[in-house]
């Protein structure tokens, strides 16, 4: 499957965008770029966001990378009900939860 940095590339690409100018102000080589666009090779944040910031376009546009989620499920320590931790330290569902229990426990 083909990144959308990629894809992105090869559009350009296509239309004579990506000359010496583009590689010299992004700070990529052509050849990293031909590397890119056989997929062989993917981008690093800082090339992705020069891209973007060269085009001006959202860096979302021709990233694939998305916040990791957690794929556990805990048990509330106030309400039990079960939910996914925003992160590994989370015990409680919410902040309503959270304060309710500091209440409680004061």
């Amino acid at each position: 499957m083909a990144s959308k940095l990629s894809l992105y590339l090869a559009e350009k690409k296509q239309k004579g965008e990506l000359t010496d100018t583009f590689c010299e102000s992004v700070g990529i080589s052509s050849q990293r770029i031909e590397l890119f666009l056989s997929g062989q090779h993917g981008a690093t944040i800082k090339e992705e966001n020069n891209v973007a910031k060269y085009f001006n376009i959202p860096v979302s546009t021709i990233s694939d990378r998305r916040k990791p989620q957690l794929s556990i499920t805990k048990q509330c320590a106030y309400c039990s009900e079960h939910f996914i931790p925003s992160n590994t330290r989370a015990i409680f569902c919410s902040d309503a939860c959270r304060n309710k229990d500091f209440r409680a426990n004061k």
